[in-house]
């Protein structure tokens, strides 16, 4: 478990975010649909664009290794921590960092033969799949999704939080101030707006549709005492349709219901369904004979105390409305749709859609983050090409960026925050990538020789290495090809003469960091470079 803090890297991912739809520079991409154009630029200001797309049309397909440069460099800008794996032999196919990465922290998987294919395409599913990972890694969830909004959120009760979460997704409950209040008591008016969203709910009624300012009852229009102006029409309208308690008339409507006249409200909208109300024999706790509260119990509205009293003239709080509000909604028939239903009845092609890529899925469409295609189709299968990808991964930051200043990571599982001494080597011998090749040069100030960047690098490190190649062919260990990891030295023998020509020190997936020659100076290159060389010796340092 690593303890990890949050950097400014939130505020300057929010800023670049605003700031980018301002950037005039011309994109150093090919291939991008004109859909895409403002996403792709605040991507390329965020850096969260994988180097190797500026050489790719970015309506092709996006490679799986692409997908988890793309994910971590996302997650380093989100947290502000710099990500090392805390290994990298992983896979057999690829040993490379942010894939290593990746897989540490849960965002990505290998195949059974221990393989990763770095190089397949991503499909839409598997980048569902793999965004739903990162937010979930973030701690992003349904009840943030809903109550992140809150500053309070932390407040409500375990036992009201998906209650909550679900008044709030139906905007029965819109909270006040930017809080929820959970703990604070339900006043009649604010009791009865809550209830007649439910109604609304229930309905199928559009709010913004005109259901009726409150009609006379009677001669004269029903006074409500200490009514607000914002609460008048719907308390008078609840009134209008029987829905109010009996002791309405006689309450100040700024001070708490009860949890009977709660009761007694639930029971009336339960019969205004249409729905048949159970027989009552005896009450059910011993401190109330109100018929409507017993009712309510055996419906499975409400619950008493475990004493079996029920307090029935005890102010509601607004987790207990939350609570007995989803409560009423279940029992009248109305269920929000699982992942499965949601997605059948958003999309055309969803019996496509594999099991395990369903729930991604869905959240991602709520989030506004993925959009079916013009038929209402979602294409799981088919490939994700890289502006696709790019735009849905910035919707997503868009999303969680705001809630995630507020809720910063403490902990999580995965990765080092801190690299090896070995990747620290690596990374240090990368930063002089261009710097000028000079014969016995082992200083920056100069330039290098292939050993005098090797072992400039190492002696930083506290690691007296020799010199020259023919020696360096003695320190540390030997290792073979096939279990090369970054920080290890390759020294390279001419294949004619069999003399040592060249070093260069691994820095993963392939590739290793050398000084190269007078007209190249230190790149990075594929480690098998020159096929006039061969490996004399693989030595590995730190061990």
């Amino acid at each position: 478990m690593i303890c990890r803090k949050l950097h400014r890297g939130c505020c300057l991912l929010i800023c670049l975010v605003l700031c980018a739809s301002m950037c005039v520079e011309a994109l150093a991409y090919t291939g991008v649909s004109n859909w895409a154009t403002a996403e792709v630029e605040a991507a390329d200001q965020l850096g969260i664009i994988p180097p190797s797309l500026q050489k790719v049309p970015l309506n092709e397909a996006m490679s799986r290794l692409d997908m988890c440069h793309m994910a971590v460099n996302a997650f380093e800008k989100l947290t502000g921590s710099s990500l090392y794996p805390a290994k990298i032999n992983h896979f057999s196919d690829t040993h490379d960092a942010d894939v290593c990465v990746a897989f540490e922290l849960g965002l990505v998987n290998g195949y059974p033969d221990g393989t990763f294919q770095p190089d397949k395409r991503i499909s839409r599913q598997e980048f569902s799949k793999i965004t739903g990972n990162l937010l979930d890694v973030l701690h992003w969830s349904e009840d943030a999704q809903s109550l992140g909004d809150f500053s309070d959120e932390g407040d409500v009760a375990g036992w009201a939080r998906e209650a909550a979460a679900r008044m709030v997704r139906l905007k029965v409950v819109n909270g006040s101030g930017g809080k929820l209040n959970p703990e604070g008591a339900t006043s009649y008016e604010q009791a009865c707006a809550m209830f007649y969203r439910a109604y609304l709910v229930l309905e199928d009624v559009d709010p913004d549709d005109d259901v009726g300012a409150a009609e006379p009852v009677g001669e004269e229009e029903t006074i409500y005492n200490g009514l607000s102006n914002w609460a008048r029409d719907i308390v008078v309208q609840m009134g209008v349709m029987e829905l109010l308690p009996d002791s309405a008339a006689q309450a100040v409507m700024t001070e708490p219901i009860t949890r009977g006249d709660m009761c007694e409200m639930a029971v009336r909208l339960y019969v205004l369904r249409g729905l048949q109300l159970p027989e009552v024999e005896a009450p059910t706790f011993s401190d109330t004979d109100r018929e409507v509260i017993t009712q309510a119990h055996k419906l499975g509205i409400v619950n008493g105390y475990p004493d079996g009293t029920f307090h029935p003239d005890a102010p509601l709080t607004r987790q207990q409305f939350f609570q007995i509000t989803n409560n009423l909604l279940k029992v009248c028939g109305f269920a929000e749709p699982s992942d499965a239903e949601f997605l059948a009845q958003t999309y055309a092609d969803a019996a496509d859609i594999g099991e395990w890529a369903k729930a991604g899925i869905a959240v991602l469409y709520r989030l506004d983050v993925m959009h079916g295609d013009n038929l209402g189709r979602v294409t799981p299968t088919a490939d994700t090409t890289s502006e696709q990808a790019i735009a849905m991964f910035m919707r997503t930051l868009n999303q969680i960026t705001p809630w995630y200043q507020e809720h910063p990571l403490e902990k999580i599982d995965g990765p080092m925050t801190q690299p090896s001494k070995a990747l620290q080597v690596v990374e240090l011998a990368k930063s002089f990538v261009g710097y000028p090749y000079v014969w016995a040069g082992t200083d920056p100030s100069i330039g290098f020789d292939c050993s005098g960047l090797v072992y400039y690098v190492y002696k930083q490190f506290g690691y007296n290495l020799y010199r020259s190649g023919d020696d360096m062919a003695t320190n540390g260990i030997a290792v073979e090809e096939s279990d090369l990891q970054p920080g290890d030295v390759i020294i390279f023998s001419n294949k004619f003469t069999g003399s040592i020509q060249h070093v260069g020190l691994y820095i993963g997936d392939g590739m290793m960091v050398h000084a190269q020659s007078s007209s190249t100076g230190v790149v990075t290159s594929k480690y098998d470079y020159d096929y006039n060389k061969y490996i004399y010796s693989i030595r590995r340092i730190i061990y």
